[in-house]
């Protein structure tokens, strides 16, 4: 049986260029492949031969859902990373995937053909000029029967549902030009069983429960603090004149001071980060532009 492909992309000029793909397997699987940046580490590590997402419907699990991340790259290396939630199964909210902020897809090589497959579809999330827009997409999954009811003035939502999973989309633009590399954020968890004291394993467990809408775009919108603040970071690696230096130090200076603190908890591994609890954006933050606004606003099919 061929997998259902269902592709999702932005409109530059007259042509779409490929965001993601999910790919449904007969058993509710979903498979995410993502197109991105040429290489890792901001252009100097190795080559990125696949980043791609896999949502697993767990049956031997009452209760979990896996999510997990994995990452090839050209020196032979591959890294995994997971979440446990049980968002789905219990129906209390959504999992984050991942958050993005988007490279430069004008190269030929990201642009996508219409088609007329019958296991194909493909839907376009926004009008995107590149030469004054960074767009940032999160990817939520859920339970096809939970509701997301939250909403917010700089974000818009998309509701996809398939077999066993919803996927949510949140898209949102910052007025930067693009830049050639991309930068995501992600979750992850642990067993609670690996550490000893019940307040840290209460902790793990936490980041295993389903988030609630709200706390959904409070950490899309936390994410995309991060990776803009990233991304002027770059510019200051690649501009020398004084007054440009000057201006992105400012931009920085703008931004609300969101960081993803560790959790406190020593796994013997790596930091747990509580980027989805964090402190919302301040009000202060800058508007998305309106003329995106009106772009972003309508889903096509």
């Amino acid at each position: 049986m061929a997998l259902q492909r269902t592709r999702y992309a932005v409109r530059i000029g007259g042509s779409l260029r490929i965001l993601f793909t999910v790919l449904e397997k007969a058993n509710g699987e979903l498979i995410i492949p993502t197109k991105t940046g040429e290489r890792a580490e901001n252009n100097l590590g190795p080559r990125l031969l696949e980043q791609r997402y896999s949502v697993h419907p767990s049956p031997q699990s009452p209760e979990f859902t896996t999510i997990k991340q994995t990452v090839n790259t050209d020196d032979g290396k591959t890294e995994t990373s997971v979440i446990l939630t049980d968002a789905v199964k219990l129906k209390n909210g959504f999992a984050i995937v991942f958050v993005r902020r988007v490279q430069d897809l004008t190269p030929e090589r990201y642009e996508i053909q219409s088609t007329n497959r019958k296991n194909e579809r493909a839907y376009v999330i926004a009008d995107l000029d590149p030469v004054l827009h960074s767009l940032f997409i999160g990817v939520f999954v859920g339970h096809p029967d939970t509701p997301f009811n939250a909403s917010h003035d700089h974000v818009v939502v998309g509701h996809f549902p398939f077999k066993e999973f919803k996927i949510i989309i949140l898209s949102t633009a910052k007025l930067i030009p693009v830049h050639y590399t991309t930068d995501y954020t992600h979750a992850v968890t642990f067993p609670p069983e690996m550490l000893a004291d019940v307040r840290s394993q209460a902790i793990l467990r936490a980041h295993m429960r389903g988030k609630t809408p709200d706390i959904c775009i409070r950490q899309f919108l936390n994410s995309v603090t991060v990776l803009e603040k990233m991304l002027w970071e770059k510019g200051l690696l690649e501009v020398t004149e004084p007054h440009l230096i000057e201006f992105i130090k400012e931009k920085i200076s703008e931004l609300d001071d969101i960081t993803m603190e560790p959790s406190g908890l020593d796994t013997g591994r790596r930091a747990i980060h509580t980027l989805s609890d964090g402190k919302p954006p301040n009000p202060r933050s800058p508007k998305r532009p309106p003329e995106f606004s009106r772009k972003i606003g309508r889903l096509e099919d």
